[in-house]
């Protein structure tokens, strides 16, 4: 048989003979300038005050903070909350992630496998600070807040970018993650002294400082976001948000005495499908038919029990909390009155991944590797169909009210990059030993992708439909189009990585004379 980088080679070609070309429209870009002074800056939470909110390392929690008023208070400007980008986790799965080897802090030095030898950040130009060593060491350090120091500024980018016209005027806010929990965990479920997964006291702590400190209730309109798990904390956080700042009068002056709230969620669109060519045992193990589902229970399985839930989902599903982690149950059925946005992919790599598209085993239950390039193929399209059918299902259902999607045919979540230094996903993805998947992530991706909105001909980047989103209070396309029927972008090319705005590469390691379609 074939070795799978061989057969994954032929998926390749195959995916590249059949995908279309789009005919990209330029349009007017911004970037954050290089120049700028670094426009957010660290602000200790006080653990005395605050003594629950922890890291998982059990460091003290901290937060970034931005604003164009000269006394860095929320006097009447607008207010983005960014959640920071987060891994999650249980059990020895955590042993591994938060595995110091990957890079902690030592005396100001940063240490682990980032680095051939240690590196003091204290000694660090601002430049310096944004190379690819010291940021490969401060993402290590998503278990705890012990590198934090030694980035008191931060040059933001995108929805926290100072000199951006739109969100310039914001009040910018970014919470790192350090709790492993998708921002939901209130403790371990198993050891209640223990200071792992305490997402929710971090995001409670920041947000009572802003209102007794910064002037939250001054606000009125208030973004909360975030990117991969982050966006589903954020959907499940915001009525906390609401709660606390709804017993507060609001400021005269904002229009119709009523705060706007809006969420914005660039993440995965997780729907539950079976596994890629299942084995007979496969069928009749638990949890290995679904392994999407599956992997929610494991890597939640310390915290979920007494996790921040949505409400209604918590009692729609008081013994499947992990309904809760996707998005299509939350968006159609729980903030149906909510205004809410979804960026998403259609073909994302990770959940195709898990879904067991790159399984070494499965080329062996197909006659040959023609046929499991086919098969892959036809899985990994129907996937993009499954998807789609979600949305525009979610879609009819939402009919009328402020919730809008912008679905690509790209392999990648998180196109909206608030700082270099967070980010903590990997660019590159290996798949098997067949080669890897290479994703940009950087503050320009958001202006890369476009799409074309069937009703206008309008072409449309992801930052266009921020922009539009926010600055209508979340009634983005109730504007021009009065019946209400278009909720949203989606890409129907329906072949893997058709548009090639998506920025995502195929690379094949077997660039071999054994491997002729490779070559």
């Amino acid at each position: 048989m074939e070795s799978l980088r061989s057969i994954l080679c032929l998926v390749v070609f195959l995916v590249s003979f059949l995908c279309c070309v789009v005919n990209a429209q330029v349009f007017p870009r911004h970037t954050c300038s290089n120049d700028i002074e670094l426009s957010l800056s660290l602000i200790q939470v006080n653990s005395s005050i605050y003594p629950e909110a922890r890291c998982f390392d059990n460091t003290s929690y901290a937060f970034y903070f931005g604003s164009k008023d000269e006394n860095a208070s929320i006097s009447e400007l607008d207010v983005i909350i960014w959640l920071g980008d987060t891994e999650m986790c249980s059990g020895e799965g955590c042993n591994d992630l938060c595995d110091p080897a990957r890079g902690f802090c030592e005396d100001g030095q940063v240490v682990g496998e980032c680095n051939e030898a240690s590196v003091d950040l204290s000694e660090l130009s601002d430049e310096e600070k944004e190379d690819t060593t010291a940021r490969c060491a401060y993402s290590a350090a998503i278990c705890g807040s012990s590198c934090w120091n030694v980035f008191p500024d931060l040059r933001a980018q995108t929805v926290l970018c100072e000199d951006d016209a739109v969100f310039g005027q914001f009040n910018r806010i970014l919470l790192p993650s350090c709790s492993v929990d998708n921002w939901m965990g209130q403790g371990d479920v198993n050891d209640p002294s223990s200071p792992r997964y305490r997402g929710v006291q971090n995001f409670d702590a920041v947000v009572d400082m802003l209102i007794e400190d910064f002037g939250l209730v001054n606000a009125e309109r208030i973004v909360l976001g975030g990117i991969r798990g982050a966006g589903i904390g954020a959907l499940n956080l915001l009525h906390r948000l609401k709660a606390k700042l709804d017993v507060f009068p609001v400021r005269p002056g904002i229009a119709n005495g009523v705060r706007k709230y809006m969420v914005i969620a660039d993440s995965a669109w997780i729907i539950n499908v079976e596994k890629f060519a299942p084995t007979e045992a496969d069928k009749t193990t638990a949890g290995a038919l679904f392994p999407l589902e599956q992997t929610i229970i494991d890597n939640s399985s310390d915290w979920l029990a007494n996790a921040v839930i949505h409400p209604s989902c918590k009692a729609k599903f008081p013994n499947e909390l992990h309904e809760c982690f996707f998005p299509s149950e939350l968006v159609k059925n729980h903030l149906i009155n909510e205004s809410v946005l979804v960026i998403q992919s259609q073909y994302d790599v990770v959940q195709m991944e898990e879904l067991g598209i790159i399984d070494e085993t499965a080329v062996d239950r197909f006659e040959d590797s023609a046929s499991f390039a086919q098969a892959a193929i036809t899985f990994i399209e129907n996937y993009g169909d499954y998807i789609r059918a979600s949305i525009e299902d979610a879609r009819r259902a939402v009919i009328g009210r402020q919730i809008f999607f912008y679905s690509s045919a790209c392999a990648q979540h998180g196109f909206i990059v608030p700082s270099r230094n967070h980010i903590v996903d990997i660019t590159t993805r290996a798949i098997g030993d067949a080669g890897d998947v290479q994703f940009q992530r950087t503050g320009d991706t958001w202006m890369d992708i476009i799409q074309e909105d069937p009703d206008t001909g309008i072409r449309n980047t992801v930052r266009d439909v921020v922009i539009n989103f926010i600055s209508t209070s979340g009634r983005f396309f109730l504007q021009n189009n009065t019946s209400n029927t278009t909720r949203v972008l989606t890409e129907t090319c329906g072949i893997f990585l058709c548009n090639e705005n998506c920025k995502t590469d195929l690379i094949p390691f077997a660039l071999q004379p054994a491997v002729p379609v490779c070559g």
